[in-house]
């Protein structure tokens, strides 16, 4: 089973807080342009195996071309799962045919109906922007925890709270959770919010790589490189995650993200 996670970069949300000195912006005057390119590699991520492709802050233009892509016969078993964002972005005009964001998942196989997804749900955290996107694969007792966390928590409920409530509702001697995303925050800060929140005696395993997955150009001078995009397995089985592989093609302001989840 291949595991990507990739913060696409919703467009709107750069040119209004990052328009001076957005890379991206510099790089694709036209956003279609990025746009196609982001589509052609996740096209390149659909391989023979078992693929699940957890993407935040998806354009409808985007969201969109995946669902043609399921018109050709060789992709028509490509299940695709989203959740609208409540919040619409900050913009003074449309940079797309609709400025909608998702969180979307993708769930790729040539045998695609050996694994129905068998159950669709949804995190919203008190930041309307912000939300966790959640898909079962029955087959493998597995769900998947597709996030895009809040920088903070406005006041309102802590967001690994949510996400440990949601957990315990399962059986964890059945249940591998696989809780992956941009979680705005370096792996020292989550591991003390799993502490916090009783979640590492079953924290299994965890992208191991303190490489940045995310970068922002501060000025002329001056950029930021953050590690913000992770992937944990949560569960009482025998999994493990190799061939971390973390990509930066500066098609968004966050690299793409991938791990092999192998069970021992």
């Amino acid at each position: 089973m291949i595991i990507h996670t990739f913060n696409v970069l919703h467009r709107c949300h750069e040119e209004y807080y990052n328009k001076d000195n957005s890379f991206i912006i510099k790089k694709f005057i036209n956003e279609n342009d990025r746009i196609n390119e982001i589509y052609v590699k996740i096209i390149e991520l659909l391989i023979d195996e078992l693929v699940i492709i957890n993407l935040q802050e998806v354009p409808h233009d985007l969201l969109i071309q995946f669902y043609i892509l399921r018109q050709n016969t060789q992709f028509k078993y490509l299940q695709i799962y989203y959740y609208k964002i409540p919040r619409y972005p900050k913009s003074n005009y449309f940079i797309y045919s609709n400025n909608s964001e998702y969180i979307v998942t993708l769930i790729w196989n040539k045998n695609i109906n050996n694994y129905q997804n068998q159950y669709i749900d949804f995190i919203q955290y008190t930041d309307f922007g912000k939300a966790s996107l959640i898909t079962q694969i029955d087959t493998h007792n597995i769900i998947i925890i597709n996030t895009h966390l809040p920088i903070d928590n406005y006041g309102g409920k802590d967001a690994f709270q949510c996400i440990k409530e949601y957990i315990d509702n399962y059986d964890t001697d059945k249940y591998t959770f696989i809780v992956i995303g941009d979680f705005n925050k370096n792996k020292n800060y989550m591991f003390k919010e799993f502490e916090k929140h009783y979640m590492f005696q079953l924290l299994k395993t965890y992208t191991k790589t303190e490489d940045y997955t995310y970068k922002r150009k501060i000025n002329n001078n001056t950029s930021i490189y953050k590690s913000y995009d992770h992937i944990f397995i949560f569960s009482k089985k025998n999994y493990d995650l190799i061939n971390i592989n973390i990509i930066d093609e500066e098609l968004s302001d966050h690299s793409l993200v991938s791990s092999k989840l192998i069970e021992y």
